[in-house]
């Protein structure tokens, strides 16, 4: 576990927040898209893929 990431419980998260989605990566730190950029761009794809036309 990275001690520079803190990452709330998910029952916190979704009580104080309208949580859409969650996803924890094996690989990557504060700057992941620079570190896994592939990664990052297909979970925006896989995010907005419901809202294209």
């Amino acid at each position: 576990m990275r001690l520079d990431l803190v990452r709330p419980p998910r029952a916190w998260l979704d009580r104080i927040a309208d949580t859409v989605r969650v996803t924890e990566h094996a690989r990557g730190g504060h700057f992941a898209p620079f570190e896994q950029p592939q990664e990052y761009a297909e979970e925006l794809r896989e995010f907005f893929r419901p809202y294209r036309p």
